[in-house]
């Protein structure tokens, strides 16, 4: 051991305890900070301070290329955690206190904000490559040699401060407060393209309100172009656009608290809210109602449901045939779960009273929100209080519980407990594991939002779903059994028609990973991610795994390491927290099921969340059974298949909708044609058949088609039986459609009602039968949308919904590919129509797949059109290559003593060049243009200039579009920029 290192051993020892503690804060870079007070800096900010993480400082480096003149690619939340870190390392004056009370002070809710700031970071800043940390070391002052080699770095932003906006009309508000520089350079004004379509617009800079309109949904790449007087940068950020106009109620009400017996206790239940959206007829008779699923950030609006079943074209058939959507939202989401199902016991009363004539409900319940409408109907039955619903639709609802990997939840929590930006960052950008299936891709905007994501795991109703709690490492949880038990005790509805549409494979399929065989498996990462560095002060290592099986096993480690002491690059463990569980013989993770991710929302390492025995809720002892979690299977053994497993009473739904592959939880992809099977083959508002119902003597029931009405024993479709693949099949027992004395049924179709043998009106019952056009589908000969405007299945035609689309990009990145996801490859006759776009680039494809190679750095947005009218973008990103990066501007950081401040612009330029200068001492000048290679051009100037300011203007009419060079020498110094002529 070498003499530096002994007398650091001395130094640890003798300055700090050993021990491994449980948090970790900047605090305890005390030591690290002081070896840097005597190096000598040009700048207030010693980054070394705020970017722990040498990857952090990257990103937020200006990117030069043959493309750019020099860009960065940002967001709302890295904006921020940019700004905190410069905060952090900021070392004179509180240049930076503004942005906070700022931001504080315009503190609004996302949702209904339609005014987002603009802020921007323009600073110099110096920092010590770790790598030189030691070699600069003084060991006798313990501190960093004052003439060490400081970098300075240029550290650039321009964001838009908000990330999802829930309209499509936006003002954007250019506010000097948030433009934060030490720089000398003078802001001329901006160059924005929104990606709405109508390019960039020059903005003169200044306080300025910018109103922006969008006409489809989806991610919009934004690209800020700012001019200064030194040069012109370019800065791309993101906006996702969720919802382009909010569909209207007719009227919304609240469902009060109240003091009431749930099935298990007396409580104090929270109420709701909910919206009525009416048909077409603007009459509520027709109600499908919609239970909001679990929304661990408390966030989701009642028209969040109405937008998705839009977006997939349902509402738009079912509206037109007279239905009305109804959406409930619980004011205590977290609650228990038996607690929100007597808010909905009380809108199923109220819409009952409401509603014009006697059809029946349908309720979808989607996720948590299934196992609330189970426990309502359930219990409403067992007090004989008639619900008059008749289809109840369990959407993906994880009736034998859900799955978060144990290792997630208690990587989740333990990061939360160290105050470090990189981890926070992180912790951003990964966070979604804890989503619950919802979609939050954008909504995680700060570590508030983190937290509460966390905490919403602890949450009651999550407790009662979870299958594993971090709270039981080596057990099931206790909350979940004790649910179960309830669960089994109130059962499920007898006198509707109960079907399970699922998200998990139908086919047992495996869930998928990023690694060789495209499939997750057992003792694979989720996570294995380091940040900074040995000599950075700080080091992490997070790392999470899938849960085993059979075993005892350590499933997420996080370590932290602080420099210890006075000296560099000697540091000691100050957090180790393990995450530890003992499994059974189910492999959760990786068995079939509604999905979500383990990254952040990028679709890699899927995890099953809901998994498929849990969505039909299959029997027990067959999922303990040997390949339990993998048992329903449509391409295995007869006896796995659906129609043996409801046969067989092994289920207790009457039908499951399903798809051979898993797909995102609750997301629409994949399964939106099981939704227009479903509203064909059971809501039937075109030609309906009633068939093994029995009308209880006091009902009363008013049944409606658009065309016909069929009822008797076993009249129902041979097409809807045998569709040719068992997953569309209808499954319903045969047997007859009986009123009983007392009851009331009505009959109305367009055209023709037929009574079948099996048709029973008892004595005392009274029907009543009209072919009188059906005043729900508004008069319309027919109000289904023509098959040109959607696509047939089975002879039915369907509304297609937004297409989703899925990007898959090489290893190098030098592939990209895209395709609609949600659209399956056997639509061949629908038109696609592709436009991808980025800086200087744009092209335009058909087909449902595009292909797209040697893309240059920078962000780019890509828009998928169908039919010409349903239309959704997404964006994504390209590192620069090295190719890209050796054309960088050698003389960025050159000491600019003649040409102190200059601007080159417009850049791109369509025949004028203006340039403006600043001569700091009396000097020779020369400006030429040059190609990429360093060949001359033209000759602008070559003349002696004065000490002053100069504006000159420049005729460049005669060359030819492209990308050039423009070379600013003085006696001292030169400077190149890249220059586009267009």
């Amino acid at each position: 051991m070498n003499k530096y290192y002994r007398y650091a051993l001395f130094l640890i020892l003798g300055v700090t305890t050993l021990e491994v503690r449980s948090q970790t804060s900047y605090d305890q870079l005390a030591n690290y900070y002081e070896m840097f007070d005597n190096v000598q800096l040009n700048t207030d900010f010693l980054l070394n301070r705020g970017f722990l993480d040498p990857a952090s400082l990257e990103r937020s480096k200006l990117t030069w290329d043959s493309q750019h003149s020099g860009y960065v690619v940002t967001d709302p939340s890295l904006w921020e955690l940019l700004y905190e870190r410069l905060r952090l390392s900021h070392v004179s004056l509180p240049l930076l206190a503004d942005f906070s009370s700022f931001w504080n002070s315009t503190a609004v809710d996302y949702r209904t904000n339609t005014t987002i700031p603009i802020g921007i970071v323009n600073m110099n800043g110096e920092y010590l490559d770790p790598d030189l940390i030691e070699a600069n070391f003084d060991l006798g002052t313990g501190k960093i040699k004052s003439n060490a080699p400081m970098e300075l770095v240029r550290l650039f932003s321009v964001s838009n401060l908000q990330g999802v906006v829930y309209s499509g009309n936006i003002t954007f508000n250019l506010d000097t407060q948030l433009y934060f520089s030490d720089r000398p350079d003078q802001v001329l004004g901006l160059e924005i393209d929104f990606d709405d379509g109508n390019g960039y617009s020059y903005y003169n800079w200044g306080n300025l309100s910018i109103p922006v309109s969008y006409s489809t949904k989806g991610e919009k790449s934004i690209r800020y172009k700012l001019f200064l007087s030194s040069d012109t940068l370019l800065s791309y950020s993101s906006l996702d656009v969720q919802l382009i106009e909010a569909a209207v109620p007719a009227y919304s009400r609240e469902i009060a608290p109240e003091t009431t017996s749930n099935g298990r206790t007396t409580a104090t239940v929270a109420g709701g809210v909910y919206e009525v959206h009416l048909g077409c007829d603007h009459i509520l008779d027709k109600p499908i109602i919609l239970v909001e699923g679990f929304d661990p950030l408390k966030e989701s609006q009642p028209n969040d449901l109405i937008e998705k079943y839009s977006d997939i074209g349902i509402w738009t058939n079912l509206s037109a045939s007279g239905y009305d959507l109804v959406a409930l939202k619980f004011n205590n989401n977290h609650d228990g779960i038996e607690n929100n199902a007597q808010v909905l016991k009380r809108l199923i009363d109220e819409v009952n009273t409401d509603k014009e004539g006697n059809f029946e409900n349908i309720i979808i319940g989607e996720s948590m929100g299934g196992l609330v409408t189970r426990v309502a109907l359930a219990q409403m039955e067992a007090d004989n209080l008639d619900h008059e619903t008749g289809l109840y639709i369990s959407f993906d609802s994880p009736h034998k519980g859900a799955n978060t990997p144990l290792g997630l939840q208690e990587f989740g929590h333990d990061l939360l407990d160290i105050d470090i930006v990189p981890v926070a960052e992180f912790l951003l950008k990964a966070i979604n594991f804890l989503s619950f299936g919802l979609a939050l891709d954008g909504v995680i905007g700060d570590l508030d939002d983190a937290k509460d994501l966390v905490a919403a795991n602890n949450a009651l109703a999550a407790r009662q779903m979870l299958i594993r709690h971090r709270h039981y490492p080596n057990e099931i949880s206790q909350y979940f059994l004790d649910f179960q038990g309830f669960l089994n005790t109130t059962g499920y509805p007898s006198t509707s028609r109960n079907i399970a549409l699922i998200n998990g494979s139908n086919n047992a399929g495996r869930q998928a990973a990023d690694d060789a065989n495209n499939l997750l498996d057992i003792g694979e990462q989720y996570i294995d991610k380091q940040i900074g560095c040995r000599c950075c002060g700080f080091k992490a290592n997070l790392d999470v795994w899938v849960s085993p099986v059979n075993t005892s096993m350590k499933v997420s480690d996080v370590e932290i390491r602080i420099q210890a002491g006075i000296l560099p690059c000697v540091q000691i463990k100050t957090t180790d927290k393990n995450g530890n569980g003992t499994f059974d013989a189910k492999p959760w993770d990786l068995s079939p099921g509604g999905f979500t991710d383990a990254d952040g929302g990028n679709g890699r390492d899927q995890f099953s969340f809901v998994p498929t025995v849990s969505s039909i809720d299959l029997d027990q002892t067959l999922i303990d059974g040997t390949d339990g979690t993998f048992y329903y299977n449509e391409d295995g053994a007869t006896n796995r298949r659906k129609a043996e497993i409801i046969r067989n009473n092994q289920t207790p739904f009457d039908d499951i909708y399903s798809d051979p592959s898993n797909t995102f939880h609750l997301r629409e992809s994949g399964l939106w044609l099981e939704l227009g099977i479903i509203e064909e083959q059971e809501i039937m508002h075109e030609d309906m058949y009633l068939q093994n119902r029995v009308i209880e003597s006091s009902w009363l029931r008013d049944y409606e088609a658009n065309h016909s009405i069929t009822t008797g024993n076993d009249i129902t479709p041979a097409a809807w039986m045998t569709r040719g693949t068992s997953e569309d099949n209808k499954i319903i027992d045969a047997g007859d459609f009986i009123i009983e004395s007392g009851a009331e049924v009505t009959f109305t179709a367009g055209n023709n009602i037929v009574l079948s043998q099996g048709f029973h009106a008892r004595s005392g019952a009274i029907f009543k039968a009209s072919t009188a056009p059906s005043s729900g589908a508004c008069n319309q000969p027919n109000a289904r949308l023509m098959a040109s405007q959607g696509t047939a299945r089975g002879g039915y035609s369907m509304v297609l919904p937004l297409p989703e689309i899925g990007i898959t990009k090489s290893k190098d990145h030098q592939e990209v590919v895209f395709e609609v996801s949600n659209y399956p490859a056997s639509i061949k006759e629908t038109p696609y129509q592709w436009v991808l776009r980025g800086e200087s680039t744009e092209m335009n494809s058909s087909g449902r797949t595009f292909a797209v190679s040697d893309l240059k750095g920078g962000q780019y947005s890509i828009r998928a059109t169908v039919n010409g009218t349903k239309s959704r973008s997404r964006i994504f990103t390209i590192p620069a290559t090295k190719t890209d990066t050796e054309v960088e501007n050698p003389n960025f950081n050159l000491q600019e003593a003649d040409v102190s401040q200059r601007i080159v612009y417009p850049n791109p330029s369509s025949g004028e060049l203006k340039i403006h200068l600043h001569m700091a001492v009396d000097s020779p000048l020369k400006i030429s243009i040059l190609d990429l290679n360093g060949r001359l051009i033209k000759n602008l100037s070559e003349e002696f200039r004065a000490l002053g300011d100069y504006d000159e203007v420049y005729d460049i009419s005669d060359l030819n579009s492209g990308k050039y060079i423009i070379k600013i020498e003085t006696k001292e110094s030169k400077v190149t920029r890249k220059l586009i002529i267009q």
